[in-house]
């Protein structure tokens, strides 16, 4: 009587399987940092604009020689204005507009 077991090499032992780890699904890109951003970015930009003339014209008036006329004066003040209100609104809506799209967009990978 022949044992069958015996008379065959023996195989290499089969590896246990491992659980396999389902990955986190794919997050969509969302639009709402870029809302976010935009719309803080208006309402900064608005107030930067109005700080921005203000300060302006100020310095306008610092900026203007006591012996000038009222015209240099006036002049000095609406150049400062312009000025001061694209600097400002510029520089707040672009610092604005930043720090929402990063709060929003850390809130949502927070928030899952």
């Amino acid at each position: 009587m022949k044992i069958s077991n015996l008379s065959q090499p023996r195989q290499a032992a089969r590896p246990l399987a491992t659980p396999t780890q389902s990955e986190p699904p794919a997050q969509k890109e969302s639009y709402i940092p870029y809302l976010a951003a935009g719309v803080v970015g208006l309402g900064t930009g608005y107030l930067g604009a109005n700080v921005g003339a203000v300060a302006g014209m100020e310095l306008g008036i610092l900026l203007t020689r006591p012996e000038s006329g009222l015209g240099d004066l006036l002049i000095n003040m609406a150049r400062g204005a312009q000025i001061g209100l694209v600097v400002g609104a510029v520089a707040f809506a672009a610092a604005g507009g930043a720090l929402a799209y990063i709060a929003a967009d850390e809130l949502l990978k927070n928030q899952g």
